[in-house]
């Protein structure tokens, strides 16, 4: 088999498609009706699309896998505004075609991640003063800053890419200082409140273009993940005063702010709640960010239930009156 690879940006309406793409994600839906169908994401380097299979979805479902490579025909149509493709036939393949690599499939890097540690580790080092806290950094990036460097900040919903939480850190991390400044607030206790707040995600879902929930991820989360962490790092220390290690304690358990959304505790510190307003602030921006940069020819994107909205994406308000 020869084929020559079809990449997702450069797929147009009415396009015949026979291509290999790597199926990225699948859920299944319901119609009006209440009979079941399957929304599948495909991907290669160049970005994503989505297709959907209508029959023998119980059949369907069983042969799909995260990960595995797919020779894909049919037809590019337009739904909602979007490109879609229609499947005329899904074969899943045991290897690559001879003339195609893994290099096709694996997704352009969003951040330089060389660059982002160089930034991260010059901030976190030039911005610590308390010997405590800096033995805690040393002590954190000795044993997981090279995966801390290479994770997602989420699977899906945000900075879900390689060094995803990296950079959701060091931006988080200097809008800390920004209002430690401004309102007077310990600045070093936000920083390692950031620097600490999703460290449990290292242990919650793999890194790599497929991530999957781990065992204890499922079972326990990230919040109770990064608590343990930081029991393990902080014992390490024997001088670390007691009330910091209470107080940070508190800020990891309270960062997602109220309870239905998994906190063990509502902030009841002022660097409680700027990190949760922080997490809260950089992660959603980067939704925002991520929908308008989609590429997306709409005016306004599809429905996001995490933002509760549909987001303005053409701004041209002469043409789109």
């Amino acid at each position: 088999m020869n084929l020559i690879k079809q990449f997702v940006t450069d797929l147009k309406l009415g396009d015949r498609v026979d291509s290999v793409f790597k199926l990225r994600d699948f859920s299944e839906k319901m119609r009006k009706d209440g009979s079941p169908f399957l929304i599948i994401e495909f991907s290669d380097r160049s970005g994503r699309i989505i297709a959907k299979i209508w029959d023998q979805v119980e059949q369907q479902r069983k042969n799909l896998l995260k990960g595995a490579y797919c020779r894909v025909k049919g037809e590019i149509i337009e739904y909602n505004n979007r490109l879609e493709i229609k499947i005329d036939q899904l074969n899943f393949l045991e290897a690559l075609p001879s003339s195609l690599s893994t290099d096709d499939f694996a997704p352009l890097p969003k951040v330089d991640l060389v660059s982002l540690q160089k930034e991260f580790e010059a901030f976190y080092t030039s911005s610590l003063k308390t010997s405590y806290y800096i033995e805690l950094y040393k002590i954190f990036w000795q044993k997981y800053g090279p995966l801390f460097c290479q994770h997602p900040g989420a699977q899906k919903v945000h900075h879900a890419f390689p060094g995803g939480l990296m950079l959701h850190t060091l931006s988080m991390a200097r809008l800390s200082l920004q209002l430690a400044a401004h309102y007077n607030l310990d600045a070093e206790l936000l920083l390692i409140g950031v620097l600490l707040h999703d460290s449990g995600k290292l242990k919650e879902f793999s890194a790599g273009e497929i991530s999957e929930i781990t065992i204890e991820g499922g079972l326990t989360g990230h919040i109770i993940l990064g608590l343990e962490i930081f029991n393990e790092i902080v014992s390490k220390i024997p001088d670390f005063p007691q009330k910091e290690k209470i107080l940070l304690k508190h800020m990891l358990v309270s960062h997602h702010g109220e309870k239905e959304f998994g906190s063990v505790e509502t902030p009841k510190t002022i660097e409680a709640y700027v990190l949760h307003i922080l997490d809260l602030l950089d992660s959603r921006i980067n939704i925002y960010q991520e929908i308008i940069n989609s590429g997306d020819s709409t005016v306004f994107s599809e429905y996001h239930s995490f933002l509760k909205s549909r987001i303005l994406i053409s701004g041209n308000f002469s043409e789109n009156r």
